[in-house]
């Protein structure tokens, strides 16, 4: 009994790793690999907010995250809101916030 137990495990193993590495030489072979058209400085922002409590949130639930490409001049927005923020000129930063609240960026 023992040696048709010990033959069984020995030809599950070898199926489950023949499985494995033929897996692993498709994807080698076959796989397209897609190249990023942006520049390596692009920055995403993620906006990871779900408006749900952390006790609406449980198994199975899911929510979409994309990312925001900001462009030069929604970055230099950000520089600044974040300059009249850091110089506590709030009167202008308060009209930075805006025009990102507008543009959908905060």
């Amino acid at each position: 009994m023992n040696k048709k137990v010990g033959k069984i495990g020995i030809a599950l193993g070898i199926l489950l790793g023949t499985t494995i590495i033929a897996y692993a030489i498709t994807s080698l072979f076959f796989t397209k690999s897609e190249r990023s058209n942006l520049l390596k400085k692009t920055v995403f922002q993620f906006d990871l907010s779900t408006d749900m409590a952390a006790t609406e949130v449980g198994p199975g639930d899911s929510f979409d995250v994309k990312p925001v490409v900001l462009t030069d001049k929604e970055k230099e927005l950000f520089e600044k809101y974040n300059s009249a923020k850091a110089v506590k000129d709030f009167q202008l930063a308060d009209q930075y916030r805006q025009q990102l609240i507008d543009k959908n960026l905060m």
